[in-house]
């Protein structure tokens, strides 16, 4: 049950990268799309590794923070 949230968070690092593959941003929006989907991939896995509240709750700042940002990168990245 854990483990959904890593595989989950492991799919939307190619899934963030859609834009530039289609060609409709450049490299920053790439660029930061990447890390932050690595953050929140960091963040799944010390909920998936630690299973505490503490986890728990750094992987719920991560969701609230990771898809504003992505929508605030693309409107920013856009070509």
């Amino acid at each position: 049950m854990v483990w959904q949230s890593l595989a989950v968070s492991l799919g939307l690092i190619p899934l963030g990268l859609i834009p530039t593959i289609v060609g409709e941003s450049g490299l920053v929006y790439s660029v930061a799309a990447l890390k932050l989907g690595l953050i929140f991939f960091y963040c799944s896995a010390g909920f998936a590794f630690r299973r505490s509240n503490v986890a728990a709750r750094h992987l719920l700042t991560g969701s609230i923070v990771y898809l504003p940002m992505v929508f605030i990168l693309v409107m920013l990245g856009k070509k």
